[in-house]
């Protein structure tokens, strides 16, 4: 007669203990890094909203230049419209941008954070205007950005 020993393999609770454990530290890395690319990603968002406001009004007041150029108006000056100061961003008309006398203004994103913009205007020369634009949000967050605005078209 033969005797067959079946031996049933199963885990036992070294095992058992071992992996939970394996399981739980993975869960936990998983986790931590999550919560890493999620803070970056709204960082990186909160970023961008800044760089648009910024560059928003460098392209308004390009805006503005190029419309003094093609007025076909002998009178209008290539600055005209660009008012020197603290001044904000208009858009009464939706095609033309205009700068208003203004400290600041008041921006809301559609996810509810608060920016504040604040534009400068210097006129360095006849043919030269500095622009700086600074955007703060958040706590202490802050993003300032400047460009020179030139007269092109000299005999303009």
């Amino acid at each position: 007669m033969f005797i067959i020993n079946k031996k049933k393999s199963a885990f036992g609770l070294i095992e058992t203990i071992i992996a939970s454990g394996i399981l739980i530290v993975v869960v936990g890395a998983l986790a931590l890094v999550s919560s890493v690319v999620l803070k970056s990603s709204r960082q990186t968002s909160e970023d961008l909203m800044a760089n648009y406001l910024i560059y928003e009004v460098f392209e308004s007041a390009r805006q503005i230049r190029g419309t003094n150029y093609i007025d076909e108006n002998s009178d209008t000056s290539w600055d005209n419209g660009l008012t020197i100061g603290d001044v904000k961003l208009n858009f009464a008309d939706p095609l033309i941008p205009s700068f208003g006398v203004s400290t600041e203004e008041k921006i809301n994103d559609v996810r509810g954070i608060d920016y504040t913009r604040k534009i400068n205007l210097k006129k360095i020369s006849t043919d030269k205007i500095k622009i700086t634009v600074t955007i703060t949000w958040g706590d202490s967050k802050e993003r300032k950005s400047a460009i020179i605005l030139t007269n092109y078209e000299q005999g303009f």
